[in-house]
């Protein structure tokens, strides 16, 4: 945040020239505003929302041994109003000053970060992680029984295709069969329109020979009569 203010700074000094006496007397009364009324405002906020007890508590130190590291929960004040100082000329930048008295926050949340510890969060982290692991071995073994189940599809398709080529084949060849009856039957037909047009030529022929019989029968009754008549005259 300094190296911010530090170049807002240097923009506006650039522009100095520029400034009507309004303009800088806005300017300084901006700085002003930010070093004595934003800046501790932030760091009450900061400190209730991240109280120094509860900080304390989450890195097993003491409150005390907090200076150790740094302004650790608010921002430090007095860098960042460093570049400033010569604007500033009245507000001695001095940390005790600066830094508001430390408050106790009304909110108890021991019991939530007490057992709060980077081992604890290792756990959890372990603990997250198997259980995606977990889910993603779910995922896997769904996406397997589904493969399965596909190909088991796909092979009793198979099996209907090649089920149906059969029933096809067998239906080419009842029909082959079914055409060879009925030729065999159109030729047991014709062959037994033969054998009744040659038993109508045996009947006719057995006819003919019997009325040759009778004519020949006939004729020799008419000649036997008629020698006997020839010789009752004679």
């Amino acid at each position: 945040m300094s190296e911010e203010v530090s170049v807002c700074l240097q923009d506006a000094m650039t522009n100095e020239s520029a400034f009507s006496a309004r303009e800088k007397d806005l300017f300084l009364s901006f700085c002003c505003s930010y070093a004595e009324d934003l800046l501790p405002f932030i760091n009450r906020c900061l400190e209730i929302l991240f109280p120094p007890n509860q900080i304390a508590l989450i890195l097993g130190v003491p409150v005390s041994q907090l200076h150790r590291f740094g302004s650790l929960g608010t921002i430090d004040i007095a860098a960042i109003l460093t570049p400033l100082s010569f604007l500033l000329p009245q507000i001695e930048i001095a940390p005790e000053e600066i830094q508001l008295p430390e408050i106790s926050s009304d909110i108890d949340i021991s019991p939530e970060l007490s057992g709060l510890t980077l081992e604890t969060q290792r756990q959890e982290v372990e603990m997250k992680q198997q259980e995606v692991e977990t889910h993603q071995q779910e995922v896997e073994t769904k996406q397997q029984e589904v493969e399965t189940h596909q190909q088991e599809l796909e092979t009793h398709q198979q099996e209907v295709e090649t089920k149906q080529q059969e029933v096809e084949t067998k239906q080419q060849e009842v029909e082959t069969q079914q055409q060879e009856v009925e030729k065999q039957q159109e030729e047991v037909e014709t062959k037994q329109q033969e054998v009744e047009k040659h038993q109508q030529e045996v009947e006719t022929k057995q006819q003919e020979v019997e009325l040759s019989e009778e004519t020949e029968k006939a004729i020799l009754r008419i000649r036997t009569k008629t020698f006997l008549w020839s010789d009752y005259y004679d």
